[in-house]
């Protein structure tokens, strides 16, 4: 994989886990000021979390997995609404 491919794979995860973050975080009905609050950042940077425009450090992404009240491992899992050919996690 050259550095391009690289940055391409790593933009697209950003985007899956912000996605997944975003889709949890309606489900449960919680506002991202809320959310942004309770992780101890800002509602600008918690919003481009979700947009995958800024990648999420890990340990916000492990204290989001307690917000959210899921495992660290579902923000790297497909959903229903963008799994294509069955269960898969993505790598």
């Amino acid at each position: 994989m050259n550095q391009s491919d690289h940055q391409r794979s790593v933009r697209s995860l950003n985007r899956h886990i912000g996605e997944k973050a975003r889709q949890r975080r309606e489900t449960l009905s919680l506002p991202l000021a809320r959310v942004a609050s309770e992780l101890g950042i800002s509602k600008s940077k918690m919003a481009k979390y979700e947009d995958g425009r800024e990648r999420i450090v890990s340990s916000d992404l492990a204290k989001l997995s307690v917000i959210l009240s899921v495992p660290v491992a579902y923000f790297f899992e497909e959903g229903a609404s963008d799994r294509s050919a069955g269960s898969r996690t993505l790598h």
